[in-house]
């Protein structure tokens, strides 16, 4: 019978390359890790006051328990000396609720350890935000307007997810300042970064607690960045208490969101980031263009009481650049994950 050269060179070339595989040794495919960025945010608190220092994420990963030390320089104080008279608690946040968790000191007195050890039921981060919550009693002799660094020490932190696995950790450090009694309480959204055609995340801050009960923000921006037949949305998260938001965009350029907390719970516990505007921005906008956002007449916050809160009040601006800091820095902007969050449109 006859052979079929053309399928007895196609078998030739397969048991060869079937050969050559074999014979070739397995190299694993890897890729870098990326790490859980936690940021110790800025904290505002006059000489004497109880200063809340939150720790937040930008990426959900589940973690179950562990360690994290936070130090403090010394500043104006001289050296030795540090800005905590007393650590006063720490909070863990979960979907289910909070968990206390132990604070203790470090022997030098400029840090202390927020423990969780043994917390072997408790998960916490699903979701990006705030994480934790660490509370301190400044000493009633430091100066107003001297800035305290906030660091996290990872040598003596460390964190597990719930297979017990080690967690790899990054820790950004955030600043303590020192304003003077009676001073207005900061408000403010910064310099936020992004790239045309894509998401602005511009957030509106508070450095410290204060209770607020009902208000109103309006936030200008120029109406040309926003991509066009689209709008701005914004949201809350109820880590930083219970709000009933409304929102009016009927002015371009304009966005005023009217606040209502009943319990007047909203920033009386938990301050940072308490409202997030996302903004879609219009694609083809020239890199390096700055556009301000600016707070306009008729912002004004009040306490549960009705009273109006004294406010200083910090502008920002959209940077318009190819690739934002926040995925430079391996930060990933926040994703819902487990919390459900107030949306207004």
């Amino acid at each position: 019978m006859k052979k079929d050269r053309g399928l007895e060179g196609t078998r030739r070339a397969l048991w060869v390359a079937a050969a050559l595989v074999a014979a070739t040794p397995l190299v694993a495919q890897t890729w870098p890790i990326e790490p859980l960025v936690i940021r110790v945010s800025d904290a505002r608190v006059e000489p004497g006051g109880e200063a809340a220092i939150v720790l937040r994420t930008y990426a959900s990963l589940p973690v179950r328990r562990g360690k994290i030390r936070i130090t403090t320089g010394a500043g104006g104080l001289g050296a030795g000396a540090g800005p905590i008279e007393a650590w006063t608690g720490g909070v863990l946040f979960d979907v289910d609720g909070t968990r206390v968790a132990t604070v203790t000191p470090t022997p030098d007195g400029l840090g202390v350890d927020l423990s969780f050890l043994d917390n072997f039921d408790f998960v916490f981060n699903r979701s990006d935000g705030v994480i934790a919550v660490l509370t301190a009693t400044v000493a009633p002799d430091v100066v107003p307007g001297t800035d305290y660094d906030l660091l996290g020490d990872i040598s003596e932190s460390e964190l597990r997810d719930p297979q017990e696995d080690l967690v790899l950790l990054e820790l950004r450090p955030g600043r303590l300042r020192i304003r003077a009694a009676g001073s207005p309480f900061e408000l403010g959204v910064g310099n936020v970064e992004v790239q045309p055609g894509s998401g602005a995340h511009i957030e509106i801050s508070t450095g410290e607690r204060f209770a607020i009960g009902s208000g109103t923000l309006v936030l200008d921006y120029d109406p040309d960045v926003l991509l066009p037949g689209d709008a701005p949305t914004v949201r809350s998260d109820p880590r930083h208490g219970d709000v009933d938001l409304a929102v009016d965009l009927t002015q371009p350029g304009r966005i005023t969101i009217d606040l209502d907390s009943v319990d007047g719970s909203f920033n009386a516990e938990v301050p940072g980031d308490l409202l997030v505007i996302d903004l879609p921005t219009r694609p083809g906008l020239p890199l390096g263009t700055t556009s301000p956002l600016t707070f306009a007449a008729g912002t004004a916050l009040l306490d549960p009481l009705g009273d109006p809160i004294p406010l200083l009040i910090e502008n920002g601006s959209l940077e318009f650049l190819t690739l934002p800091k926040i995925f430079r820095d391996n930060f990933e902007i926040g994703d819902t994950g487990w919390w459900q969050t107030g949306t207004a449109p």
